[in-house]
């Protein structure tokens, strides 16, 4: 596949994400609200706000992930600002685990605690912690490999 071919399917794919986490914001936000609101009555809009921050979270990484795959296709992949995008991705990421942790805290201590929902809030903090350590290791390649390119534009 060539770059150009790549950096399109990446972005369509990006695209494509963002429309399911604008559904799930959408439709299953205010839906785990009401469920919430059955288990422990007043968490309906804690739970709905908790949801719609993770989301506005994974919108920012998804916006500096955009922005990669673009120079992507521009043939500018190894640059010290895709390192930066990366690295934000990574804090980014590592934010929404530390929420879904929080939440998972907040929740054992009301004694809120299903099976399921230990699962899901469980999976996905482990999700956003292997992409922020991952997002962590390419911005540190990436870095390096901007290093190396600089030095061999320079050399003739």
């Amino acid at each position: 596949m060539k770059q150009k071919e790549l950096s399109v399917w990446l972005r369509v794919t990006a695209i494509i994400i963002g429309i399911f986490l604008v559904l799930a914001c959408i439709f299953l936000a205010p839906t785990s609200g009401r469920e919430a609101e059955e288990s422990v009555p007043g968490s309906y809009w804690w739970t709905v706000i908790s949801l719609y921050i993770t989301a506005v979270i994974a919108f920012l990484a998804l916006g500096n992930a955009y922005l990669i795959f673009t120079d992507i296709g521009r043939d500018r992949s190894f640059t010290r600002i895709n390192a930066l995008r990366l690295r934000r991705i990574s804090i980014l990421a590592a934010a929404d685990a530390a929420i879904y942790l929080i939440i998972f805290g907040v929740l054992a201590v009301i004694g809120s605690l299903n099976p399921v929902g230990l699962l899901i809030r469980g999976a996905i903090a482990l999700f956003c912690a292997g992409a922020s350590a991952a997002s962590a290791a390419l911005s540190h390649l990436t870095v390096k490999a901007a290093d190396i390119q600089a030095d061999n534009d320079l050399t003739i």
